[in-house]
C-alpha cells in the first residue's frame, strides 16, 4: 500500500489506496440507458379570453407557453395578459414580450438563451 502524505489535517500522514491501472480500461458506459425527458413548448394563439384556460392548464404543468392575442380586441388581450401575469407571480416563472402581441410563459428554473446570454 502506498504511504503518501495527504491533506488530511495537520501533519497527518494517511495511506492513499492503490488500485490496478488495468482495471480502468478505456470501456465506457453506454449511452443507451437513460433517455432525457422529453420536452414541449405550447404554442396556443387565443380567439377569446374564455380560452385563457388552455395557456393556464399548460403552464401549470411546467409546460413554457408562447401564446398570442393577435386576433383578440384590446381590453381581451389586456385581460389575457392579466391572467398570465398573475399564473406567472403564483408559479414564480416569467414572462418575456416576443412581439407587439406574442409572449412566452416560462415556468420556474426556465430560461430563453440568446446569443447575449
Amino acid at each position: 500500500m502506498d504511504t503518501r502524505r495527504t491533506g488530511h489535517g495537520l501533519g497527518s500522514t494517511c495511506a492513499a489506496p492503490s488500485y490496478d491501472e488495468d482495471a480502468y480500461g478505456e470501456d465506457f458506459a453506454d449511452d443507451h440507458g437513460v433517455e432525457a425527458p422529453e420536452r414541449h413548448i405550447a404554442v396556443v394563439r387565443l380567439n377569446g379570453f374564455h380560452e385563457v384556460r388552455i395557456i393556464g392548464e399548460y403552464f401549470r404543468r411546467d409546460i413554457p407557453v408562447l401564446f398570442d392575442v393577435q386576433d383578440l380586441d384590446p381590453a381581451d388581450a389586456k385581460r389575457v395578459i392579466d391572467f398570465a401575469s398573475g399564473a406567472i407571480l403564483g408559479r414564480r416563472g416569467d414572462i418575456q414580450r416576443v412581439s407587439n402581441r406574442v409572449f412566452l410563459m416560462l415556468p420556474p428554473n426556465t430560461s430563453v438563451l440568446t446569443p447575449q446570454s
